[in-house]
């Protein structure tokens, strides 16, 4: 079977996950076919985004893993004999702390129209977190893609990254209340994200990080979730038609 394949088909059993666990324990009421059309277009839209910007990065990638080689191979050589399990850990946790930066560099009013259109969304599920400008998904594939030739991780352990992405997508955004014990003060789990989509910059500007919960606790963007009524209004105060959000202008 195809990697494509295989992420195709994971794909779908997030969805089915997902929803199932909605039904089972929603953090609050959702309208979802309100917004379905919006989400649908968004899905659609950064799949085209996400196809172009792997065609430029896989050829910037190139160039970079050559300097690489030529470079710093020798010095990164004890890397390679390390397990592949350690391997593409060390490669979310880079992408993870890149990630953070790049996120909180989107919220900056300069650069806030390239993001706008991810935090339009009033209902929060497993199919919302998908709006995503060009812009903004050419900056958060960057690291995810050039690592992959810096870090020169193989094919299968370049496809277990790219199914945690996947999970992670799908995760953030789901609307669910399930406690995860002791792993809630380290991942970022649904219910921090849920507060990052909040109208008021109070919240909005807090919780940047995609995987881990300690980027925000180091550099001072955190805030408890226990403290934000999960009654809290999503989206934006000031809507910007359709169309411009996905243009990113």
């Amino acid at each position: 079977m195809r990697p494509q394949d295989i992420e195709g088909l994971f794909a779908l059993g997030m969805v089915a996950l997902f929803v199932a666990a909605e039904r089972m324990r929603p953090l609050r009421a959702t309208n979802k076919k309100r917004d379905f059309r919006l989400d649908l277009a968004g899905f659609i839209c950064i799949v085209l985004f996400g196809k172009f910007s792997r065609l430029l990065l896989h050829h910037w990638g190139v160039e970079v893993g050559d300097i690489y080689q030529a470079t710093l191979s020798r010095v990164h050589s004890g890397y390679e004999i390390l397990p592949s399990i350690l391997r593409v850990s060390v490669a979310i946790i880079i992408t993870d702390f890149i990630l953070y930066w790049i996120h909180r560099f989107m919220h900056n009013p300069k650069f806030w129209r390239f993001h706008i259109w991810h935090h339009s969304t009033e209902e929060l599920y497993w199919f919302s977190g998908f709006r995503a400008s060009f812009f903004h998904t050419f900056l958060f594939l960057t690291p995810q893609v050039l690592l992959i030739y810096l870090l020169g991780l193989g094919v299968y352990e370049v496809l277990s990254a790219m199914l945690f992405g996947i999970f992670i997508q799908f995760w953030q955004h789901t609307n669910i209340t399930f406690s995860f014990g002791f792993l809630d003060k380290w991942l970022m789990t649904p219910k921090y994200h849920f507060v990052h989509h909040a109208v008021e910059e109070q919240y909005r500007d807090k919780n940047f990080g995609t995987v881990l919960v300690i980027w925000d606790r180091i550099f001072g963007t955190y805030i408890d979730p226990k403290n934000v009524d999960a009654g809290v209004q999503l989206g934006l105060k000031k809507k910007k038609p359709v169309w411009q959000m996905i243009a990113g202008v």
